[in-house]
């Protein structure tokens, strides 16, 4: 029993007691249901259940193509979760959707660089190069002595 129908193209403020206010018109709404954002924003697409069957087809045939203010409104009958004749998703918003994983690993990674330390690279120019290069020579030949000791001991 198809009970259960889903609207498309809602507009983008309406909210869920003035969906079903306007889809009880063709019979007993037992729910509604505007799909959300985690956000809270509306994703413009909304379920509305009927009691019957006949209510919810009587609604299909009445609202599909019709206007609710300036937004022409598609209307048809809910399909069950992975129902074969549904297209794959598409919207960032919708699990199985390329655009929903690779959203979801871009914020896996901000949290997780969030926590480590950024380290910077430094760069050295030439005058600090040459500086390093330098500091060899600087040395004295007792200081070298003993890091040569040093090296062989470890």
């Amino acid at each position: 029993e198809r009970t259960r129908i889903i609207v498309w193209n809602l507009p983008p403020y309406l909210n869920d007691n003035r969906f079903k206010e306007h889809f009880e018109q063709k019979g007993f709404v037992t729910d509604a249901k505007i799909i959300m954002t985690s956000d809270g924003l509306s994703r413009q697409f909304g379920f509305i259940g009927y009691k019957t069957e006949k209510e919810a087809k009587a609604a299909v045939h009445y609202f599909n193509s019709t206007y609710l203010d300036t937004r022409k409104l598609k209307v048809e009958f809910a399909r069950p979760v992975g129902d074969n004749e549904i297209s794959r998703p598409w919207s960032k918003y919708s699990k199985g959707s390329s655009a929903y994983k690779k959203k979801r690993e871009r914020e896996e990674k901000k949290k997780k660089n969030k926590y480590e330390p950024k380290r910077k690279k430094q760069k050295l120019n030439n005058h600090q190069e040459k500086n390093n290069e330098n500091k060899d020579e600087n040395i004295s030949f007792e200081d070298k002595l003993q890091q040569q000791s040093f090296l062989q001991l470890s």
